[in-house]
């Protein structure tokens, strides 16, 4: 846990393996979402609030 992003929120690292072509959603309660697609395979770490949900691409659905 780190506080690098806001001050006064907790800080979590996820860390992902995606394959080329795979992609990762990021939503966050009243912003659109982003969605980072990989272009190689990779290991990605995202440090987010935990408000922010981090979904597979291919999870997506099911997340909704």
């Amino acid at each position: 846990k780190t506080d690098k992003l806001q001050k006064n929120k907790e800080v979590y690292m996820l860390v992902l393996t995606r394959k080329a072509g795979q992609a990762i959603v990021l939503e966050q309660e009243d912003k659109e979402p982003v969605v980072i697609t990989i272009l190689k395979d990779s290991k990605i770490g995202i440090e987010a609030s935990k408000d922010v949900k981090i979904i597979r691409e291919e999870l997506l659905e099911e997340a909704k």
